[in-house]
């Protein structure tokens, strides 16, 4: 879950769920944090500002796709991890298209109990130990002494995604919020893979040198979270696709360019073409809405070009 910047985004898929869990949030509507807040009223990010909000626009233009063979259809949707709340700002559309699918399938369930273990460093060491007394001040300023303390013990990759959904509104879950209204309506949940998986694929690409690069780095870090929400709302697959090419914070780690595409097909290809199968098989059962980070369909090896070629017609929807 998901790091440079161009796949620092994918990486929300677990950020929610280790922010949320650092500060015993939970993720039932009830909870403060569908206003922005975790349970209890407490701000992850520390924050105490009770500006009035303006009311929250609902996207024109949403990441959803129709997906036909033999007489079925199928729907792709692109979901943001955080920074939109789903429930005031997807349009209609998509959650009549829900409401129709037979089953609901997403990415992982990040509310895995294995979760947790997996994020945590195994070899006995200290993320303050391997970032030093500078850096170390850095992540204190960025996240607060007492989350980066709850941090010490934990994988490079943990770190990462808090930074990350520090730069974006603190919303609830978009897929999450999306499965709960599945199983209201009493549909059947699958998970295209593991939450652990999704570690194991993304951890041997994360350092202690990205935390660096990442804290050095922190307008660069948050330019990029704003234009990736803002062509999020907008629905402008081009400009989300163009941010898959930049790598500003991969090379400020330290890291050869000629090593990018390797990460990228490691953490990105081969997820999008594993799921093939199983949402062929899904469809074949009658169909399903799929939702899966909006990356995955925007960017290289994408769902919606590796359908079009196992003989799907996938066009875009417009409300």
């Amino acid at each position: 879950m998901s790091m440079s910047m161009r796949r620092l985004h994918p990486v929300l898929v677990a950020a929610a769920a280790i922010v949320l869990a650092l500060q015993g949030c939970k993720s039932e509507k009830k909870s403060g944090a569908a206003s922005g807040t975790a349970a209890g009223g407490e701000d992850p990010w520390g924050s105490s500002d009770t500006t009035p909000r303006t009311p929250l626009a609902v996207i024109d233009k949403p990441f959803l796709w129709k997906a036909e063979k033999d007489g079925v259809t199928s729907w792709l949707f692109g979901t943001i991890h955080l920074g939109v709340n789903a429930d005031k700002q997807l349009p209609p559309v998509v959650f009549e298209r829900l409401k129709e699918a037979k089953v609901f399938a997403m990415e992982a369930d990040t509310s895995d109990p294995a979760l947790a273990l997996a994020m945590r460093r195994a070899d006995g060491g200290s993320l303050r130990a391997d970032l030093g007394p500078e850096h170390w001040k850095k992540l204190e300023d960025a996240i607060g002494a007492s989350v980066a303390q709850s941090l010490d013990a934990m994988k490079p990759f943990a770190v990462m995604t808090v930074l990350i959904a520090r730069d974006l509104p603190m919303t609830l879950p978009m897929d999450r919020v999306l499965m709960e209204r599945a199983q209201e309506a009493g549909k059947p949940v699958h998970y295209l893979e593991q939450a652990v998986d999704q570690i194991a694929m993304i951890d041997p690409w994360m350092s202690a040198g990205d935390v660096k690069a990442l804290l050095d780095n922190r307008d660069v870090a948050r330019n990029l979270a704003a234009k990736m929400l803002d062509a999020y709302k907008a629905g402008d697959a081009a400009a989300l696709g163009a941010m898959f090419d930049d790598q500003t914070l991969w090379i400020a780690a330290g890291r050869k360019p000629s090593t990018f595409p390797a990460y990228l097909d490691a953490i990105l290809g081969k997820r999008n073409r594993a799921w093939i199968p199983q949402i062929e098989k899904l469809h074949a059962e009658g169909g399903g809405f799929i939702a899966v980070g909006a990356g995955h369909l925007v960017g290289p090896d994408n769902v919606v070009d590796l359908l079009a070629e196992r003989g799907f017609t996938v066009t875009r929807v417009t409300p």
